[in-house]
């Protein structure tokens, strides 16, 4: 359940190779993609320390520190890549994800 929400720099959206980005990210980690998750939005305003994609990524703590490590340093390669753009500006940001805290098709999630 590797979920990453992405926000992109609207000058990216036309650069954006999107559907390269979640083969890439699984290969990088070397996890299969059959059950991550990608979404996009494009950033309309960002003030401050500028970033062309930010990212927050929800795992499930169920993976261990070198996986967790593997996912999103895999992720940011990957968009880093896809989107053309040095890796200075991707921040992805994780968050691990307790058992029960996900509800999905109307139960809670545990593991």
């Amino acid at each position: 359940m590797p979920i990453a929400h992405c926000t992109i720099s609207s000058d990216l959206v036309s650069k954006a190779e999107t559907d390269e980005v979640i083969e890439r990210w699984g290969s990088l980690s070397e996890q299969p993609t059959t059950d991550m998750t990608i979404n996009f939005v494009r950033a309309e305003w960002q003030e401050g320390k500028a970033y062309s994609i930010i990212v927050n990524l929800c795992l499930p703590s169920v993976w261990s520190e070198k996986s967790v490590s593997a996912l999103q340093l895999g992720l940011a390669k990957a968009l880093s890549e896809s989107f053309s753009v040095e890796p200075k500006n991707v921040l992805v940001m994780t968050t691990i994800l307790s058992s029960g805290f996900v509800v999905e098709n109307g139960r809670e999630v545990t593991w």
